[in-house]
């Protein structure tokens, strides 16, 4: 393997997935050498949500509504069938003066499952299902991934604000060129401190929240326009 890598001194397994050669041997190496993170099972338990869905079926009858499904990996911590809840950020609104507004949502976890299996209680490792009593509509379509799921009272602050200092690259990366064409270079302005830049030549331009109209583009020209300009140079520079 190559020196001074992280991949210094890996062992090489050759396999064979589509014909199952050597299959047992990986798994060997994972379980006898690969050793198994430190669980934390004292702590508030906290759960990312990846996937949330609702299971009802259409048509079904108000008093046979189940609540809605979150899925993910126990970060630490136990759940328990009867826990009390908390989701946040929740709800996610704005209020007259268009400022956001994050109300959590409090429920109750009426089911444990992982694969088949039904459960009573949930330790980090692995993916879960949480049955709760929130609102199916909620978590239809996977509209809570990204919300953290744990105790009440004992989940993260949340922040609607986020600064970040960034800088760009002198030159394009990933960008096919022809012979011994240089990379295209970076440009970029800024507008009301939102810059979006698009990294594409024929364009040269940026537009930030709508209010500043990329150049290079005839009157009339629309986002129908920058589309094609942009699926174009995708085509030909990937």
């Amino acid at each position: 393997m190559p020196e001074c890598t992280v991949a210094e001194g890996a062992p090489i397994i050759p396999i064979s997935a589509q014909l199952k050669y050597n299959i047992e041997v990986v798994c060997e190496y994972i379980v006898n050498k690969i050793p198994v993170p430190v669980r934390d099972f004292t702590s508030e338990p906290r759960l990312i949500v990846i996937r949330s869905f609702d299971v009802n079926k259409p048509g079904c009858e108000v008093d046979d509504l189940k609540g809605g499904v979150a899925g993910g990996s126990i970060l630490k911590g136990v759940l328990k069938v009867g826990q009390e809840l908390e989701v946040r950020p929740g709800i996610v609104s704005k209020d007259h003066e268009g400022k956001l507004m994050c109300k959590p949502i409090f429920s109750k976890i009426v089911s444990l499952f992982a694969e088949h299996n039904d459960l009573q209680y949930a330790a980090p490792g692995g993916l879960i299902g949480v049955g709760t009593k929130i609102d199916p509509t909620l978590c239809r379509a996977d509209r809570m991934v990204g919300q953290v799921l744990g105790a009440v009272g004992a989940l993260p602050e949340i922040f609607t604000e986020l600064e970040i200092s960034y800088f760009l690259l002198r030159r394009l990366l990933g960008v096919r060129t022809e012979g011994d064409k240089k990379q295209a270079k970076y440009t970029a302005k800024t507008v009301n401190h939102v810059t979006t830049t698009l990294s594409c030549p024929e364009l040269a331009a940026t537009s930030s929240a709508g209010k500043h109209k990329p150049q290079g583009f005839p009157k009339g020209h629309g986002s129908s326009g920058i589309s094609q300009t942009l699926k174009s140079w995708y085509t030909s520079n990937f």
